[in-house]
């Protein structure tokens, strides 16, 4: 492997780990001054500073995804009038359902944030610098500040190079591996049975798996339960997985009557959760994250959840946390050697001397 320094390292394993960049969709005019996309801080740096140079009023979010909502509720936070422009008929569509993405497009355009449902951008306009957008069926909006949020693409480049087998990502097996057998890829960079992770959760799984494989333990990829939350305020949204069910053995456990403004629903099969989706006020999706995070068996509250009652969800923690706490205070009342420390009942702290930082417990 050759440095930029000049630098030659050898190797027996590498594992490219190099994530992504923002998708640029390759639209005429998208390079005007005006256009950004958000990926890291400096990006949220330079919006806000074109904003407060060109005293903008208009800003359009391209993609309803869970980046492109949040984009928009910041825009909003800048005083801006704010328009999503989403290709699907909702928003977050990997993780809502219909009646979610309504009741979530309802509270945005309470703030006022309006949507444009099963709508392409045709072209930008402006001399100079960005002054409207174009939709596919000729409508124009005037916008000061454009953000594409639609997805991202996998740093690629040196698997090229590499001579490895690329698509949109660098292509790996069950194990990681790419066509190399002694290279792998992990994270937004890799390619596993068609798909880009583009998560955090799904990453590090990965990583696990990659590094399993190399030390001799072999251990498949597999995609976890990750819960994704929207962070914006005065509203709680999560999804999870399946947003309908794929096959007859799995069941939708959801409340024939629901208040306005709420929607909880599951996709169970086997008394294991697949699919969620939990919008509402604040405290709506409360417990669901543990559940899955847990990958707890639901089968003892099931009766209660299809009657509606969603506080059932609360006596699955409540009582895995007290199972816990016994188990802690049982190990806790285990007779401990006299000779020599007994290192697991030290912190990582207190293991470094006299006089070190310790840290509250959580």
């Amino acid at each position: 492997m050759h440095l930029g320094t000049g630098e030659v390292l050898s190797y027996d394993r590498l594992i490219l780990a190099q994530g992504s960049s923002a998708f640029v969709p390759p639209i005429d005019g998208i390079t005007l001054p005006g256009c950004f996309v958000l990926r890291d801080a400096a990006d949220a740096m330079a919006i806000r500073a074109w904003r407060q140079q060109r005293n903008c009023r208009t800003a359009v979010v391209l993609g309803g995804g869970v980046l492109g909502v949040e984009a928009a509720d910041a825009l909003r936070h800048l005083h801006l009038d704010v328009t999503i422009i989403e290709r699907s008929p909702r928003l977050m569509e990997r993780q809502l359902d219909d009646k979610g993405s309504a009741i979530l497009s309802r509270y945005l355009a309470g703030l006022g944030v309006s949507v444009k449902f099963s709508a392409a951008v045709a072209r930008i306009h402006g001399e100079g610098h960005l002054s409207s957008v174009e939709l596919a069926g000729g409508e124009r909006i005037g916008a000061d500040i454009l953000v594409a949020c639609a997805g991202i693409k996998p740093n690629i480049e040196i698997g090229k190079l590499a001579g490895l087998k690329v698509n949109r990502g660098v292509i790996v097996d069950a194990g990681m591996q790419t066509s190399d057998p002694n290279v792998f890829a992990i994270g937004d960079v890799a390619e596993l049975s068609g798909a880009i992770s583009g998560l955090w959760a799904v990453s590090t799984n990965q990583a696990r798996v990659a590094v399993g494989k190399i030390f001799g333990t072999e251990i498949s990829a597999s995609r976890p339960s990750t819960l994704v939350s929207l962070k914006v305020e005065g509203i709680d949204v999560k999804g999870l997985g399946l947003v309908r069910p794929t096959h007859s053995g799995q069941e939708v456990i959801q409340s024939a009557e629901e208040p306005a403004g709420e929607h909880r629903m599951l996709i169970v099969e086997g008394s294991k959760i697949v699919g969620a989706v939990f919008v509402g006020p604040p405290g709506a999706g409360k417990f669901i994250g543990t559940i899955i995070q847990l990958n707890m068996d639901i089968e003892r509250v099931m009766a209660d959840l299809r009657r509606g009652n969603w506080e059932a969800l609360g006596r699955l923690v409540t009582g895995e946390a007290v199972a816990n706490t016994k188990e802690r205070l049982a190990q806790s009342c285990e007779p401990r050697s006299a000779v020599g420390p007994v290192v697991s009942d030290r912190s990582p702290t207190e293991s470094l001397g006299p006089g070190s930082p310790r840290t509250a417990p959580a």
